[in-house]
């Protein structure tokens, strides 16, 4: 069982191995060798892995493993030290969920969306400003980037998870300026996840869902 659970993973380092082999072998630019290096050390680490790969992984989606996660709790920590406990910023942690008329007020129902293309023979999704040529493609079309859900059992209050974490920050600033005891200026901070459907994610941990 514990075998079959590792195979996928094990593959993943393999074909990892397999294209550093082949970016050397044909000449590839450093760079492009440098990040195939990095990968496959962090593969082999876990420092991060494609998530849910026993069932085939999705893009732009990853897991940290114990290495991933000390290294990310020690940014955090430093974080903390310097924002937090020198600079005196007021960190606050806000829900993931925000109903539709908060983000409708702020412009991202409407406008917080990418132009994509679709290939239409392979049905590929792509950014319509990444991409430089390809097959036969549909027209632009605006599409939203926010992953849509509803708040409640009776599903009649829309709702999307957090395009960014800077919006609790704007709805909580008076409660911040009170407990500031009225003074300006001051510094507000939050450390979370926020969620962008991206249409075509394929920047490793920098660009991802």
């Amino acid at each position: 069982m514990m075998e079959e659970a590792l195979a996928p993973l094990r593959e993943a380092v393999r074909q990892q191995g397999e294209l550093l082999r082949l970016l050397k072998e044909q000449g590839a630019a450093e760079q492009d060798v440098s990040r195939a290096v990095a990968e496959l050390k962090a593969r082999k680490r876990i420092l991060e892995a494609k998530a849910f790969a026993i069932y085939g992984g999705v893009s732009g989606l990853y897991d940290f493993g114990p290495v991933g996660c000390a290294l990310k709790n020690n940014i955090l920590q430093i974080w903390r030290q310097h924002f937090i406990q020198e600079e005196q910023i007021l960190e606050i942690d806000c829900t993931m969920l925000t109903p539709e008329p908060v983000l409708k007020t702020s412009g991202h129902v409407d406008k917080f969306a990418d132009y994509m293309v679709k290939d239409a023979k392979t049905g590929e999704c792509f950014r319509a400003d990444h991409l430089l040529k390809g097959n036969d493609l549909t027209p632009p079309t605006s599409f939203n980037l926010m992953f849509q859900t509803s708040i409640g059992p009776a599903g009649n209050m829309p709702g999307y998870l957090r395009p960014e974490t800077a919006q609790g920050m704007f709805l909580n600033f008076k409660r911040l300026l009170e407990f500031n005891q009225g003074k300006l200026p001051f510094g507000a901070a939050q450390i979370g996840n926020s969620f962008r459907n991206e249409i075509s994610p394929r920047s490793g941990l920098i660009r991802v869902r």
